[in-house]
């Protein structure tokens, strides 16, 4: 699957986050290289929105797989 899906994941994260200040933090953590783990790290100080991005995540990869599976 590669790392093209998750940060893909963390974009459209991004833009359902309604605190303006913790979406632009975001915007800026996925910039250049380590975005997953600035991502993690801005994320790890808001509670709440973590445990929505969590499960966001999974969500979005039972997708693919599920997808995956049907192609095959």
């Amino acid at each position: 699957e590669g790392s093209r899906a998750g940060y893909r994941d963390m974009e459209l994260f991004i833009d359902l986050v309604e605190d303006p200040q913790l979406a632009d933090r975001l915007a800026w953590s996925i910039r250049g290289r380590g975005a997953f783990r600035w991502f993690k790290d801005v994320l790890a100080g808001w509670p709440d929105p973590l445990g929505r991005w969590y499960g966001f995540s999974n969500e979005r990869h039972y997708g693919r797989a599920r997808a995956w599976l049907a192609a095959e």
